[in-house]
């Protein structure tokens, strides 16, 4: 006979609190993006310094570009 939880009723082996799975996943770390030549000159998303055509970016995930100048790595 299986065993049942005494909080939720379920099943102990199908209830999330006595398998202890937390009840927030884990926040999802920021996939990095690969550095590219821009194409065109443009403006840095997190410090608004200018960049060149030819310069490394790399996309901020919201629709911005990241240069060189705030490299993080």
């Amino acid at each position: 006979m299986t065993q049942r939880c005494e909080i939720t009723e379920l099943f102990t082996d199908q209830c999330a609190h006595c398998r202890r799975i937390p009840d927030e996943p884990a926040p999802e770390r920021p996939r990095r993006r690969p550095w590219f030549p821009a194409a065109f000159p443009g403006c840095c998303a997190e410090c608004l310094d200018t960049f060149d055509e030819g310069d490394l970016i790399r996309s901020d995930g919201a629709g911005g570009w990241i240069a060189e100048c705030c490299d993080d790595d």
